[in-house]
């Protein structure tokens, strides 16, 4: 999972050449940027006056993720989009697989996914959800942009916990992901931070 920081470098320099190209348009209603999990931690720093056990944890997530190396084009991404003056949503993914899609999806804010997924399995290795179901949110999310206009929301999505790898392709996968109300689970993580996405 950890990201040579050559390639986070080249990353980082694509995207901020896109946003750049973005702030020229004049027909651009809204930006979706697929950014990292571990972000919120690795802004925050140690400096933050966490407790002991909460620094051990923060640790293991932002290692989890690749650390600050791999997280450096992801966060200069991020900077150069919040400082553009651009309508955005920002979409910080769990660790990417190769696995087709439709799996549920599971969202949050401020890496409680993260934070949650370490303490709780006890391992270092990241919440994951697959390229095809990291598209599939985005494009769901471009199609339903007027729902996140003005917002400039923050999210983090993975696949749920009970979900894996395991289940990929399985009947019982696919009829749960079909059936998700997306809009109802992204407010419902938006709203325990306050911001909610829409008045249903």
């Amino acid at each position: 999972l950890r990201v040579p920081g050559i390639e986070s470098k080249e990353h980082s320099n694509r995207l901020s050449a896109e946003i750049d190209a973005a702030t020229k348009s004049k027909s651009l209603e809204h930006v979706i940027l697929r950014s990292s999990m571990g972000l919120f931690l690795n802004k925050r720093g140690l400096d933050f006056e966490w407790s002991p056990s909460q620094k051990e944890v923060i640790i293991e997530a932002v290692k989890a993720m690749g650390g600050d190396e791999a997280l450096l084009g992801p966060r200069r991404a991020e900077e150069a989009l919040e400082s553009s003056g651009l309508d955005f949503s920002i979409l910080r993914l769990g660790a990417l697989t190769d696995d087709a899609g439709m799996i549920p999806l599971a969202f949050g804010t401020d890496d409680s996914l993260l934070v949650q997924w370490i303490e709780g399995q006890k391992t270092r290795r990241p919440p994951v959800l697959s390229r095809a179901d990291a598209a599939r949110i985005a494009s769901f999310m471009l199609r339903e942009r007027k729902l996140f206009m003005k917002k400039r929301l923050v999210i983090d999505c993975a696949w749920l916990p009970k979900w894996g790898s395991s289940s990929v392709g399985t009947e019982e996968a696919l009829i749960a992901a079909s059936k998700q109300d997306l809009i109802g689970d992204i407010n419902s993580a938006c709203s325990r931070k306050t911001t909610s996405l829409i008045n249903r």
